[in-house]
């Protein structure tokens, strides 16, 4: 046999090696994406890490189920050097969609951060958008005391900000939204009516409800009665995180904490949420009524209010009820 037919014997051979190398690859990363498409997950690419480095992270982190297939289309797309460090939001088991968003670097994202979260809450939004690290806005915002001063609202950010960065625009929207409301008041006021605020935020939705509320608060304020706010009572509890707190529980009233309400008179020591404006106007202009308490109807949303605790005792057993 002359050598060059050998040479296109092995040639076709290996032909076929690489089509079906590259052919299960292929195969395996269409599986995986049809597999895992719901959502997206945080992830932070290091300098000086390589494709095979990102694969074995992106694995471990259950982000992708194949290391052979990721590293197989970053080498064939040509993207296997140019793979950027960085903090990303990666979608879940793409990993076409994840090659492209580490060849293109961190970008800017939409980040909406709602009426009533609080510090905690926003630091884990904005750390699975990938615009900061874990833990870095509460560490920041307990020593510059921002709970509460945070103004909710769609931020672009760019992912891998620092966290001074993301605080400053949240600020600076927070004061042109509350300036005209705040003029003339000191500073020890305007803490006391975020305070109020946030209280109001996390216990009511419609506006007139909230400034009937807002009165209430006062009101107990002014008779050194106990607010008995449960939402004040699971800031405590939980840290700061209201949903899935598996701390909050029904002895959670009983222990005297700075935020149990119901032990203690007076407000909290700091506001427990980043109200909207909406709630801060409650808070500065209440509505004096008779009532002096008052309960969410866990069915409708609705919420009863009462003069007296008999009263409403009764509509706690009517919409309370288990």
């Amino acid at each position: 046999m002359r050598a060059n037919n050998i040479q296109l014997i092995v040639g076709f051979f290996l032909i076929v090696a690489i089509a079906s190398f590259i052919g299960s690859a292929v195969a395996d990363l269409d599986t995986t994406a049809n597999i895992l498409t719901a959502g997206s997950t945080p992830f932070e690419v290091l300098r000086g890490e390589g494709a095979s480095d990102i694969a074995a992270k992106l694995h471990k982190d259950n982000i992708i189920t194949s290391k052979f297939s990721f590293v197989t289309y970053a080498a064939i797309t040509g993207a296997f050097r140019n793979l950027k460090p960085g903090l990303y939001a990666l979608p879940v088991g793409n990993i076409p969609g994840i090659v492209r968003a580490l060849t293109k670097g961190p970008q800017d994202v939409a980040v909406t951060l709602y009426p009533g979260m609080s510090v905690s809450e926003m630091d884990k939004k904005l750390y699975e958008s990938g615009v900061i690290r874990r833990h870095e806005l509460e560490k920041f915002a307990i020593e510059e005391k921002l709970e509460g001063f945070l103004m909710p609202d769609t931020y672009h950010f760019h992912q891998q900000s620092d966290v001074s960065v993301v605080v400053e625009k949240m600020r600076e929207n927070f004061n042109a939204e509350t300036r005209e409301l705040f003029a003339n008041m000191s500073e020890k006021e305007i803490t006391r009516i975020v305070t109020i605020a946030s209280l109001i935020e996390k216990e009511v939705s419609r506006v007139d409800d909230r400034r009937i509320v807002s009165g209430i608060i006062y009101k107990r304020l002014y008779n050194e009665y106990p607010l008995q706010i449960d939402a004040s009572v699971a800031y405590g509890a939980c840290e700061g995180v209201y949903t899935a707190c598996e701390t909050f529980s029904a002895d959670s009233f009983k222990k005297d904490t700075p935020y149990n309400t119901y032990t203690r008179t007076g407000l909290p020591p700091h506001p427990i949420a980043n109200p909207s404006v909406d709630a801060i106007k409650a808070a500065l202009n209440p509505t004096q009524t008779d009532y002096y308490f008052y309960l969410t109807d866990r069915a409708t949303g609705t919420t009863h209010f009462s003069a007296t605790f008999e009263e409403h005792s009764k509509k706690r057993a009517q919409y309370l009820a288990d």
